[in-house]
């Protein structure tokens, strides 16, 4: 009797489900996470998921202790428009927040959607204040009205309160005129790297600034990347201009030097005399150099470019349109377009040089006849390229063709094993 009841009380409760099935045994709660692992451990996880938006979300609700890495990511990188300025703005009224978005922001990009209101950006200036950006991205903003001044506020306030910035750049920017630019990029001391892809002005504008001569104007000390290209010959014009009135000690050491037109300009013109200019100003310092739809010929059609670059390392040739149109006259000036090209090869002085690119535009593998390949042979034969370490061409098009009738064409440059064939999407 006395067996039965003890076996009774020691027996084990066996938990069943609705079907009759035994369920598994109920288990202590495990340790919190955090006291398992070391929170070290969780943020170089969460560095792994800096580009993945939705799972660094994911992770900023899990528990505090995981907060502050997914937030150093989540508002590393703050993209502000119409349509999420007054959310933005709501969010920066709490003081803690603010003051962690402040400091962890690296990057911040404005863009004026199609369509939206244009004046959004006055109301998130006086809250701009005290960030720490390095990067500053504008995209489709309007900084004019019809030509007049006084500038809007918000260019005032960007020159205000983005003293930290390194990097400018400006996607389809409007502006009153071309020293209006200077101004902006003059006043950000800190510029390291500028970009200007298709900035633009009302016709007629200024062409001095404001404030006084272009010498009270002067460019940032630590610029060294400048990358120029617009949409239309005229505002590159303008820019070229404004550029070549600094004389070589007032120019930072540029090493980077970008000048790319969307669209064809006939030559000679002013433009060689203002590039010239430049690149000679530049000198030494420059060490990278990319062009496109240039005929760097001055009017008497002599070419002196690159005569003081000595130290140059890397030409590229971007967007080479070599196609043969229906219309002789076209023909005529693709042909003259780039004739200039070998005659820029021959003069240049240095002898550093590693790196010679082209990106042609094809319409027919054939159309590479458009460039004098005797000339250019000669002008890579000279020992100012024994040390040229790779010879590339980028395509549009026919890469397979292309690539036989170059290596026919640049027998030596074949032999030397230095020539790279590529192709690119011609959009």
């Amino acid at each position: 009797m006395t067996s039965s009841r003890t076996s009774s009380r020691t027996s084990r409760i066996v938990r069943t489900g609705k079907n009759g099935q035994p369920l598994p045994d109920l288990v202590p709660l495990p340790l919190p996470i955090s006291d398992v692992i070391s929170l070290e451990i969780y943020d170089l996880i969460i560095d792994f998921l800096y580009s993945d938006l939705q799972a660094l979300s994911t992770c900023a609700l899990v528990c505090k202790a995981w907060l502050p890495a997914s937030r150093l990511h989540l508002f590393c990188h703050l993209e502000l428009a119409q349509l999420n300025f007054r959310r933005f703005l709501d969010l920066l009224k709490s003081p803690d927040f603010s003051a962690h978005v402040r400091a962890r922001t690296n990057k911040m990009t404005m863009v004026q959607h199609t369509g939206s209101y244009k004046r959004w950006l006055q109301y998130c200036i006086p809250y701009l204040k005290d960030f720490s950006v390095k990067i500053l991205d504008i995209s489709g903003l309007a900084f004019a009205h019809n030509g007049n001044p006084p500038p809007y506020p918000e260019l005032s306030g960007l020159q205000a309160h983005f003293q930290s910035v390194t990097q400018l750049h400006l996607r389809s920017t409007k502006l009153n005129s071309c020293m209006q630019l200077a101004e902006l990029v003059c006043s950000l001391r800190n510029l390291e790297r500028v970009s200007l892809l298709g900035v633009s002005w009302y016709p007629g504008a200024p062409s001095h600034p404001a404030t006084g001569p272009v010498e009270r104007l002067s460019l940032p000390p630590s610029l060294v990347e400048l990358d120029i290209q617009s949409e239309h010959p005229s505002y590159l014009r303008d820019i070229l201009n404004w550029l070549a009135e600094y004389d070589q000690e007032s120019l930072p050491r540029i090493h980077t030097l970008v000048l790319v037109s969307q669209r064809q300009i006939p030559g000679p013109n002013d433009f060689g005399l203002s590039a010239e200019r430049l690149l000679n100003n530049l000198g030494a310092s420059l060490l990278n150099l990319t062009v496109s739809h240039f005929d760097f010929r001055n009017h008497e059609g002599d070419l002196h470019l690159l005569s003081l670059n000595t130290s140059l390392r890397t030409l590229h040739f971007y967007d080479v349109d070599v196609q043969r149109s229906i219309n002789p006259e076209l023909a005529v000036f693709h042909r003259r377009m780039y004739s200039w090209i070998p005659s820029m090869l021959a003069q240049i002085p240095s002898s550093d040089i590693r790196t010679v690119s082209f990106q042609v535009v094809l319409a027919r593998a054939q159309h590479l006849d458009g460039l004098d390949w005797g000339a250019l042979a000669a002008a890579l034969s000279r020992p100012q390229f024994s040390q040229l370490a790779r010879l590339e061409f980028k395509v549009s098009s026919f890469k397979k063709q292309a690539e036989k009738m170059i290596r026919e064409k640049l027998l030596e440059c074949t032999q030397r094993r230095i020539l790279d064939i590529a192709s690119f999407p011609n959009s």
